[in-house]
């Protein structure tokens, strides 16, 4: 373990991609490696037995965490909160990563996490066949057009006032985490 981190200029984080991007192990890993909190929206979110957050509590959720001066929160950016977590971010780090690896990453967790029996968030347990037909129907159906969203929202709004770290493969992330 490193003995402090280098200088890293922001310290309010907003790591986000598509399901299965791998954002919330580069979120921890940038938390640990900057000493962040972290914040995993998928943990404000869910309720015991899958049952989701009303878009009000979601944000009284979320509130407290973005007030405070330093964190890191991982998430979906299409989610309806994502308008609450860029005004208060420092940085965007998108992931966003060729669709075929994203598929192989979602094997590979769901696989793992039903051998396992995992517990997730609020103590559930993934149905592996309804975790994959949902990363069907909400990332593989609509990939390029939530990519071509993200790009409009990130890369070329003229109102965006933030840094953005797009980063495309696993090297870019190795790379990106090694500065830390």
């Amino acid at each position: 373990m490193k003995d402090s981190p280098r200088h890293f200029p922001f310290a309010r984080i907003y790591v986000t991609g598509v399901s299965a991007s791998g954002k919330s192990h580069l979120a921890s890993r940038i938390s640990h490696a900057l000493r962040l909190p972290y914040v995993e929206l998928d943990a404000l979110y869910w309720k015991t037995n899958w049952i989701g957050t009303s878009n009000l509590e979601m944000s009284d959720n979320l509130r407290p965490e973005l007030s405070k001066d330093k964190w890191v929160i991982d998430g979906r950016q299409d989610l309806s909160h994502d308008g609450l977590i860029v005004p208060h971010a420092q940085i965007v780090i998108w992931v966003d990563l060729p669709l075929h690896l994203i598929t192989y990453q979602l094997l590979k967790r769901t696989l793992e996490r039903a051998s396992k029996r995992r517990s997730l968030w609020a103590g559930n347990v993934e149905n592996p066949w309804l975790a994959i037909i949902n990363w069907i129907r909400f990332t593989f159906f609509p990939y390029y057009r939530l990519r071509q969203k993200y790009i409009a929202q990130y890369r070329d709004s003229p109102d965006l006032k933030l840094a953005l770290v797009r980063l495309r493969n696993r090297k870019e992330i190795r790379a990106f985490v090694s500065r830390l």
